[in-house]
């Protein structure tokens, strides 16, 4: 059956030639005629109480604002070690990712181009009290340095990092990866209703494309709500309580059969408060609330 799977063919005489054209010299290649393709898997994200655990976990400032600030921006780790002070703008809120080839500590920001990043002022006052609480009299352009271990003053370098991430995890018990961070960061995104083009240009992907790859993983909750937030199903209110964790709902295929449409009309809905989708991870990590939503339609349980 193995045989049966590979095909050989001859390089044609065109001008493309592969690589390694001049290995096989003209002879027979073998081929897949049938591909498979596996199944897509889901980015591994956090939720909100694991990450509550993981940005509350470091007990040194510069830990705490390097979590916070991949979390809140959903910037690669590269990114982040290979920022100077000079991109952080604290006035104006907004973070320059810039592309450098000649960091210290080799790290890579995956970038073309500068990308401005608005972040928001509790990120900015982090940034604060790492600078005064801890950088100090340090005589460098690096924002994350060597403080305790290693040369003080050197660039902090990937190994670090991902040290401070074991450590998190030996404190807390979450199991996380510095880059589920970023995916838990666009996850929430899209589940907020925010434009796939908005969560792309946040996460400095070049094609909103691939931000649509990776990270439209949605389930039927996700769907449920994004029909709701459409305004296509409406949430209910059960004797003036608060819907439960799958909330009662009217779609027109269940509300209305054939049948009852020709016996008769539907009588106009009745008005219900409806509690809006909470927060996202990171504002409920960070204890930022957001507004509750403006009541919405509801129609009688059938």
């Amino acid at each position: 059956m193995a045989a049966g799977l590979v095909a050989w063919r001859r390089i044609g005489r065109g001008t493309y030639k592969p690589f390694l054209h001049h290995v096989s010299k003209g002879r027979p290649i073998a081929t897949r005629p049938v591909k498979l393709r596996g199944p897509r898997r889901a980015p591994r994200t956090l939720s909100a109480e694991d990450l509550v655990r993981v940005l509350a976990a470091p007990g040194r400032a510069r830990d705490r604002f390097l979590l916070a600030l991949l979390a809140e921006t959903g910037m690669r780790i590269g990114q982040a070690l290979g920022l100077r002070h000079s991109d952080f703008v604290s006035r104006d809120k907004e973070v320059w990712i810039v592309p450098r080839d000649d960091n210290a500590n080799g790290a890579r920001a995956k970038l073309r181009s500068p990308v401005r990043v608005p972040v928001t002022a509790a990120l900015v006052r982090a940034y604060s009290d790492y600078m005064y609480a801890e950088y100090g009299d340090v005589d460098s352009d690096y924002v994350f340095v060597n403080l305790w271990a290693g040369r003080i003053g050197e660039p902090m370098t990937y190994a670090s990092a991902h040290d401070l991430a074991a450590r998190v995890t030996a404190a807390t018990g979450v199991e996380f990866t510095l880059h589920m961070l970023r995916h838990t960061h666009a996850t929430e995104l899209i589940r907020s209703g925010v434009a796939i083009e908005v969560v792309a240009r946040l996460l400095t992907h070049r094609s909103s494309t691939t931000t649509s790859q990776i990270y439209i993983h949605l389930d039927a909750e996700d769907v449920r709500e994004a029909l709701h937030r459409a305004g296509v199903w409406v949430r209910v209110e059960v004797d003036g309580r608060r819907p439960p964790a799958r909330p009662v709902t009217c779609s027109p295929v269940s509300a209305w059969s054939p049948a009852q449409a020709t016996r008769q009309k539907p009588s106009s809905p009745r008005t219900a408060g409806s509690p809006a989708r909470s927060g996202s991870t990171l504002g409920a990590a960070m204890t930022w609330p957001r507004s509750p939503g403006s009541a919405s339609r509801g129609c009688a349980r059938r």
